[in-house]
Formats: C-alpha cells, sequence, structure tokens
C-alpha cells in the first residue's frame, strides 16, 4: 500500500510542481487528458481498482506473515486480532466507518481524476459523473463481495471439505511438510479474492495488448491517456510482486532474481526490436566526401548545398525542426529549390523526431508535396507519451 500511496501522491503532485517550476500545465495534457467520457470513467475504475488490489495484498501479507516468515507484528484490534476479521476488506471500504484508512482510500482515488479533469476536459460535467461512476463501480462490486462471498470459502471449510470429498489430498496437505510450505496461506477467502482480482486484471491486461496499439486507427487508443497505462502498471505491481515476494520469500529465493531468471532466456528467445545489430555491406569502392559533393551539385551555374543541423529538446525541439522545414518549404521563390538542395540532416534527440518525418516524407518524386506538409507538422507536434507508455506496459 506503501508503494501504491507514494505513486499516487506523485501523480498528485506533478501537477502543481509542473505549473510551479515547469513550461505549464501543456506538457500534463498527454499524461491526464480526459477529452472523452470514457477516459473519465476509465481512471475512476482503475484508481479505485488499482487501490483495492493493493490494500488487499498488503492486508494478506501482514495476515500470514508470521507464520510465512516467522515475524510477528503488532495487532491492534479489540480481541487483539484485528486481521482475523473476517469481514476486514469491508472494513477497510466501508464509508460508514468513517476511519482514516477509508479517507486516505478516497482521497487518493479521487484525486488523479479531479486533477485530470482541471487539466484537460471540454465537458467537465459529464467527465466528472464518469469519473464518480467509475469509482461507485468498483466500490459496489467490493462491498457486494465482502458481504455475499457466493464462491468463497474460510480455511475450516475447505478442510472439511477435502477431508469428506478428497481424504487423501486431505491427508497430504495435513503432512508437516506440506503445512511448512503452505504456510501463511490460511486465508484461503483472501487469497481467492487475489485470485479473482489477478484474473480480472489479466484479462484487460491482455485485452489492451490488441486494441490499445498505437498504431491501430481506432476511437478508444485516441482517447486512452497516459495515466491509464501507468495505472494499469501499477496493479500488475500491486498483484504479482507481492504474490511472488509472499511465495518466494518463504524459501528465502529473492524476487528479483526469479523475474530474472524467467525474463532472461524471454528476452534472449523473442528479442524486441529496442535494439538492433550494425552491419557494414561489403563496398568495392567508396567517394571521397569532396567527390561526393562535387557530384551532388551537379554542373550549375549557382549550386545549392544544404546542410540541416538541429539541436535536441524534447517535444519542442522536434515541433521547431518540423516548422523550418515548413518554412522552407512554403518559400515561393526558393522553397523548391532548398528542398531538392539538401544533402544531409544532422539532427539529435528531439530534433530527429521533426526531421525524421519530413526525411520519411520524400519520396521518388523528391520531397514531400504541400498536402501532406501539414500532415507532417502535426505528427511531430503530436504527443508520443501514448506510445512510449505502450511500450513500457507491453513490452
Amino acid at each position: 500500500m506503501r508503494g501504491l500511496a507514494l505513486l499516487l501522491a506523485l501523480l498528485t503532485a506533478l501537477f502543481p510542481l509542473a505549473a510551479l517550476f515547469g513550461p505549464g500545465v501543456g506538457a500534463l495534457e498527454s499524461l491526464y487528458d480526459v477529452g472523452h467520457w470514457f477516459t473519465a470513467l476509465w481512471i475512476g475504475v482503475a484508481t479505485t481498482w488499482t487501490l483495492a488490489v493493493s490494500w488487499l495484498t498488503g492486508e494478506l501479507i501482514f495476515r500470514g506473515a508470521d507464520q510465512r516468515f516467522a515475524v510477528a507484528f503488532a495487532r491492534n484490534g479489540k480481541d487483539g486480532d484485528d486481521w482475523a476479521n473476517d469481514h476486514w476488506l469491508e472494513t477497510r471500504l466501508s464509508v460508514g466507518k468513517r476511519d482514516l484508512g477509508c479517507a486516505v482510500v478516497l482521497f487518493l482515488a479521487f484525486t488523479p481524476s479531479l486533477i485530470a479533469l482541471a487539466v484537460h476536459s471540454p465537458k467537465p460535467g459529464l467527465a466528472l459523473s464518469m469519473a464518480i461512476l467509475g469509482h461507485a463501480l468498483v466500490l459496489a462490486l467490493l462491498r457486494w463481495e465482502s458481504r455475499h462471498r457466493p464462491l468463497l470459502r474460510s480455511s475450516d471449510e475447505v478442510h472439511a471439505t477435502l477431508r469428506s470429498r478428497l481424504p487423501v489430498l486431505s491427508r497430504r496437505l495435513e503432512d508437516p511438510r506440506w503445512r511448512e510450505i503452505l504456510a501463511g496461506y490460511d486465508d484461503i477467502r483472501g487469497h481467492w479474492v487475489a485470485a479473482v482480482m489477478m484474473g480480472v486484471t489479466l484479462i484487460f491486461y491482455l485485452l489492451g495488448a490488441f486494441v490499445l496499439q498505437p498504431w491501430r486507427e481506432g476511437a478508444l487508443v485516441a482517447v486512452f491517456p497516459a495515466l491509464g497505462y501507468v495505472l494499469i502498471l501499477a496493479t500488475l505491481f500491486a498483484l504479482v510482486l507481492p504474490g511472488l515476494s509472499f511465495l518466494l520469500d518463504g524459501f528465502r529465493v529473492p524476487t528479483l532474481l526469479a523475474m530474472a531468471v524467467v525474463m532472461l532466456p524471454l528476452q534472449l528467445l523473442f528479442p524486441q526490436d529496442n535494439l538492433f545489430e550494425v552491419t557494414r555491406p561489403g563496398i568495392s569502392q567508396t567517394l571521397e566526401p569532396a567527390t561526393a559533393a562535387q557530384r551532388r551539385l551537379g554542373d550549375e551555374a549557382e549550386p545549392v548545398l544544404v546542410v540541416v543541423a538541429s539541436s535536441g529538446g524534447g517535444g519542442q525541439a522536434a515541433v521547431w525542426t518540423s516548422q523550418v522545414f515548413a518554412g522552407l518549404a512554403d518559400d515561393g521563390e526558393w522553397g523548391p529549390r532548398v528542398l531538392d538542395s539538401i544533402a544531409a540532416v544532422s539532427t539529435v534527440s528531439g530534433g530527429s523526431v521533426g526531421a525524421m518525418y519530413w526525411v520519411d516524407g520524400y519520396g521518388p518524386d523528391g520531397p514531400p508535396i504541400a498536402a501532406h506538409r501539414r500532415q507532417i507538422e502535426a505528427a511531430a507536434a503530436g504527443p508520443a507519451l501514448e506510445a512510449m507508455s505502450w511500450g513500457v506496459v507491453y513490452p
């Protein structure tokens, strides 16, 4: 819970910090863009779901820590065992209890939504309604689960069922060696809830791998903000890392070591496109720079050789480079000749992004035509945070 609270606190503090010390809220539009009602609904659902998942895994670890890790925790319940409450999830999420934990949950859940609405929302009333609806849906689902629990049983009920229907398995599980392996997993109900949450999260995660691909043309991709990817990643971390830690630390196996053993072979078997091998083709003869420049100039009476150099600077450098190319191209007298005379483009960082779209626009017939130039400028000025976030969440 502490790690997720720090993450949401960072998302909360990012807006005023950027407004005070940064170039303005324009840099945050890609992160907090909730210009569509579906986006506001998703942010409401995702923030509350992420908090509930983190709280649940934290409770499970504390409840089973004394058995799993041989570590005693101080408990504050009236009967000396606050974690033994069968309705602990309902207690933590119930507004009627008016406890500090509920206030923290509601504050952390609503604050990113309110910041997102303040940064960018053409219809704040509709977006706010959808955000509140998203929060309410998750809270209602958790309250229903804590009150009914139709598929969940206590550990005593599970053991009784195993003894009556699967006596062989029951005897094996009661063996001291198995009890040592399964120490800390007595809270069957809580682990069932965590398993269901894990299944639901994985379904939406795998679905997003297809419908949220940046190169797909669709309304959902256009309105899904970078904040949504941050929340997906936070939910996965809140489920996977505590679950692995609780399982492996009982055997004194570091979680990061186990993840590395799994991920490194996958990286070797299925390499990603963030690493390229550079090969040098065999060339029988190379041209000297002076010879290449002379051939490039030709026999014109007034030869022109244009070299474009652009510095870095993130998105601003990309837009500036693109606008410089556009300004050269729009010059009625010199534009066509300048574009035809470009021999080299030297850029770095953000400037290379703006230049990339223009260089890509060149075809067999020469520079990009006027009809495509505005599209090139829009692409260079467009947000890239969503595509980058998708690459981080779906490596």
